[in-house]
């Protein structure tokens, strides 16, 4: 599994554009933000971890707010669950294609959350304090869950499940795993690989 395709957090803060200082803003904020949440994480805590003066903080991002929006927005937009367009147009759906796309879209998705954990875990908290962040969510969500579920019913429509079905399982499946990757220690690429092709084998059961 290509693993590194997925890395959003990587492509924000090791573009070849990016001046030293701000890359080094963005690793310090991102982990401390991680470890300790936005609120009790202050300007001079980020400045002194990154090597930097606070003056250069609000050069790059304006304010700590500027900061955190730098780092989720481009996670923000891209959380929904994408199912590839490619395998979604056909009339009807052999029992190879629906394996391919429950495979090819839990790859996807563990390895986007494998890859970008620090920033979903710190917009995930957020979402409970900002009420303004929470709203974006929602927009967001009510947009894409109607071509969600119509994707599911193209695909699964032959099925004994319903589109709640399937979308319960695979959220909650991937849920589940986002929990373990921030909190187990031990959570590698290697863990990441066995658990991802567990959920697929638990799903092509419980579809068939």
């Amino acid at each position: 599994m290509d693993i590194e395709n997925n890395n959003i957090t990587s492509n924000l803060i090791y573009r070849n554009d990016i001046p030293i200082g701000k890359r080094k803003i963005l690793l310090a904020a991102i982990d401390l933000f991680y470890k300790q949440g936005f609120d009790r994480t202050s300007t001079v805590q980020i400045s002194k971890e990154a090597g930097v003066s606070e003056g250069v903080i609000y050069k790059h991002f304006k304010s700590k707010q500027g900061l955190l929006d730098a780092i989720i927005n481009p996670v923000f937009t891209d959380l929904s669950l994408h199912i590839n367009n490619s395998l979604i147009s056909k009339d009807k759906y052999t029992e190879k294609d629906i394996r391919e796309i429950i495979a090819a879209t839990i790859k996807e998705k563990m390895a986007y959350l494998y890859n970008n954990k620090k920033i979903i875990k710190i917009m995930l908290i957020e979402l409970m304090n900002n009420t303004d962040l929470c709203n974006r969510m929602k927009t967001n969500f009510s947009i894409n869950y109607p071509t969600i579920i119509n994707s599911l019913h193209s695909i699964f429509k032959n099925k004994h499940i319903s589109n709640e079905e399937v979308l319960r399982l695979i959220m909650g499946s991937l849920f589940y795993e986002f929990f373990k990757m921030v909190f187990y220690d031990d959570y590698n690429s290697t863990k990441l690989k066995n658990e991802t092709e567990n959920i697929i084998n638990s799903i092509f059961t419980y579809v068939d």
